[in-house]
């Protein structure tokens, strides 16, 4: 501490024993061997100039091994501060179960007979050529439930529907009809048709199965899955969907059609019009829905996305005087979602300093990613920051005023919405997680009205000097020419401290500094100014004087308020003081007692 009070104190050069002075002094006033009381110079006393070694930003910011601020590979400066740990939060929707309500079986009935009458008697003929084309619905079946209030809109809905058809033909069909031409089932066409099984070849359009050249022998047997209900065809000829007040309801008819070319022609006509197909179903009770494809707002609890203590800052941060003003201080919120909907979070977070609230900053919303870790950045000014680094960055403009002044504790609190405008896939059923995660990273960049205080003092002195008076109006004057690479706008005041290191008044010992430290404008290209330090002790003042305190301000404005540097962050190594042509003048009479 010493030393760099030694570097960092210009003032304190002049404060140095009459026997022998130090510091950058080469020449040494050895008075030990004088056996009297003298009186040293009646004017003034120069004492050649020099200048001092590279004075480090790390030599004078002591962070006291803060793990708030710290000092990155590179030299600069940082706050860093992390949120604690958050609970996940979970989120689903219910499935959806629609009941059976009705299952109607209807025999498909045709007579051939009017075909084997305009036959007359051609009955060599075993087969008569015919033209038969008909439709009839066979199956008739109603589903209702009901829809999950976060189920905004359906748009297809995966189902574990599973329907065995099993058509058989009555003795009059296997006699006059041994093979029909085409035989074709048909759904909705808001049903799709999936897995199909069958005894027989087939084709299939759409939820449309046509089965050629089937023999009446025999059963024709199909077995198959509805796969999927698409809501966007909500009619059809062969039913309808309804989600009106989210009641769900689905009206659906399965039909039969036949194409028959040939009849066969038998000893006897009857039953020719008694023909009949009947189509057993089995069909399930109910429907569950699980995978659907819409538009959802599933609830999600998301009000805390963490809290701070804040610990361990250094001094220069909370000395009075200080105003925090960070060029751009940035919140990094991670959200780490298996949501399948995109959304929106936002927030609030608050400062909290001697259990009194400081300041509440509104957080905008902002996007989240879907099924995805969503990095965020808040910053104070989204054009200094890398943002293809982010998913989203959000300005705020206030933002820095959160850490002015340091707080105790800082919260972030949230709130949460999933993107209901959005068509996406959902699992209903399944529990899925929000977990968040913050930091704060702040450069120690300057913004326009920041100001960071440091304070030191130089002492233990008094054994050298105890015996020494000053005259009348006599004064000690330090200056020099002080290069700087620091981009901040330096400001020093001292006061004396006596012996019990209390500070002494100014009709005891007077300590004026005049000069400002100009900033570098870059931290680059060094500044120089001049800086005067001057100190008038009164007659016996130097018998209790001690030693010096100090108080440096570093801020982003010149003390007229007419020049500014800003958003330059703060290096402990490249940021150098020099301090150069240093010269101590001594204006008056020194009474020194020796003996």
């Amino acid at each position: 501490m010493k030393s760099k009070a030694k570097k960092l104190s210009l003032f304190t050069f002049a404060i140095l024993s009459i026997g022998s002075f130090t510091g950058c002094i080469d020449n040494d006033y050895d008075l030990d061997g004088v056996d009297m009381t003298i009186g040293i110079g009646n004017g003034e006393f120069l004492l050649p100039s020099c200048s001092t070694d590279i004075i480090r930003l790390s030599e004078v910011l002591e962070l006291n091994e803060s793990e708030t601020v710290v000092e990155q590979s590179n030299g600069d400066y940082y706050y860093l501060q992390n949120g604690n740990n958050v609970s996940p939060t979970h989120t689903k929707v219910d499935k959806i179960t629609v009941v059976k309500k009705k299952g109607e079986l209807q025999d498909f009935s045709f007579s051939v007979a009017n075909y084997l009458h305009q036959s007359g008697k051609r009955t060599r003929a075993t087969n008569i050529p015919v033209d038969f084309n008909q439709k009839q619905v066979v199956y008739s079946f109603a589903y209702q439930g009901s829809m999950p209030n976060e189920v905004e809109e359906l748009i297809v809905a995966n189902t574990d529907g599973k329907i065995t058809i099993n058509t058989s033909f009555s003795p009059e069909v296997k006699k006059f009809v041994p093979v029909i031409a085409e035989l074709s089932l048909e759904l909705p066409s808001f049903l799709t048709i999936e897995n199909v099984k069958s005894t027989q070849t087939y084709t299939q359009n759409g939820s449309k199965l046509v089965f050629k050249n089937v023999s009446t022998a025999s059963n024709l047997k199909v077995d198959f899955t509805i796969d999927k209900i698409d809501f966007k065809k909500k009619s059809s000829t062969l039913g309808s969907l309804s989600t009106s007040n989210r009641h769900l309801s689905m009206d659906a008819d399965i039909q039969m059609g036949i194409k028959i070319d040939n009849i066969a022609i038998g000893s006897s006509i009857e039953g020719a019009d008694k023909c009949k197909i009947t189509a057993d179903m089995i069909i399930n009770n109910d429907l569950v829905i699980e995978k659907v494809r819409g538009k959802f707002n599933p609830s999600i609890e998301l009000d805390d996305l963490g809290s701070t203590d804040v610990t361990g800052i250094p001094d220069f941060l909370t000395n009075d005087g200080v105003v925090i003003d960070i060029d751009n201080p940035q919140i990094i919120l991670n959200l780490e979602s298996n949501l399948d909907i995109p959304g929106f979070i936002g927030g609030t977070l608050t400062a909290v300093k001697n259990g009194q609230k400081t300041t509440n900053i509104t957080i905008p919303e902002v996007k989240v990613l879907a099924n995805a870790t969503s990095k965020i950045c808040i910053c104070r000014n989204k054009s200094k920051v890398d943002q293809a680094a982010y998913t989203e960055v959000v300005e705020v403009p206030n933002l820095s005023t959160v850490l002015n002044p340091i707080p105790d504790h800082i919260n972030f609190a949230g709130h949460a919405r999933a993107d209901k405008t959005v068509e996406a896939d959902f699992v209903l059923g399944k529990q899925y997680t929000i977990k968040p995660s913050y930091r704060i990273e702040a450069p120690l960049a300057f913004g326009e009205n920041a100001r960071i205080v440091y304070t030191d003092s130089f002492d233990d002195f008094n054994s050298d000097i105890k015996d020494i008076e000053v005259g009348d109006n006599t004064y000690i004057e330090f200056s020099g020419d002080i290069e700087s690479k620091v981009p901040a706008y330096l400001n020093a005041s001292a006061v004396a401290i006596d012996i019990n290191g209390n500070e002494m008044p100014e009709s005891e010992v007077k300590v004026a500094v005049d000069g400002e430290i100009k900033a570098s404008a870059d931290g680059k290209t060094p500044a120089v100014s001049t800086l005067k330090i001057t100190m008038k002790p009164t007659k016996s003042a130097l018998k209790k004087l001690d030693g010096l305190k100090f108080t440096v301000s570093g801020s982003a404005k010149s003390e007229k308020n007419t020049e500014s540097v800003v958003g330059q962050t703060l290096n402990a190594k490249n940021h150098t003081l020099i301090i150069k042509n240093i010269k101590i003048k001594l204006v008056g009479q020194v009474i020194a007692d020796l003996n």
